[in-house]
């Protein structure tokens, strides 16, 4: 299993193809008026290439979040991702593999410090990758 893209955006759509539409994005930084403050919703979409016997198996998804004081907590919870059907004809890339796009809207975000806030994709319980924002106050008259 290898990560292509992780990152955050306002919207982003992930199609049975394994196609990302992303909306803006890549997001790595958020202004604030004051702390703490929240978000309603951000996405994460994650792209991957697995061999064909990895598409197949079975594995479990979660998105874990670092706060800036290094405090993980877990986002949501663990989910399985969809597997290739047996029967599956799949279409390879060049490097013989195939392509997975996972998607994870992460709702109601709250931020009770400004700093970097580190959104971490795990598969089978362990970090593919992740994806880092730096939340700020807004600077005075900006």
């Amino acid at each position: 299993m290898e990560l292509q893209h992780i990152f955050l955006a306002r919207f982003a759509e992930a199609t049975p193809d394994g196609l990302l539409t992303v909306v803006g994005g890549p997001l790595s930084r958020l202004e604030a008026d004051r702390f703490p403050t929240s978000i309603a919703f951000l996405y994460l979409p994650v792209h991957m290439r697995l061999t064909v016997s990895e598409a197949k198996g079975p594995h479990s998804c979660a998105v874990a979040r670092e706060l800036p004081n290094g405090q993980r907590e877990q986002i949501g919870s663990p989910f399985d991702m969809i597997k290739m059907p047996a029967e599956a004809r799949p279409e390879y890339g060049p490097d013989g593999k195939v392509g997975v796009s996972v998607n994870t809207w992460l709702v109601n975000l709250y931020f009770p410090e400004p700093g970097i806030y580190t959104y971490h994709f795990e598969v089978d319980g362990k970090s593919l990758g992740a994806a880092k924002l730096l939340v700020e106050a807004k600077l005075a008259g900006g």
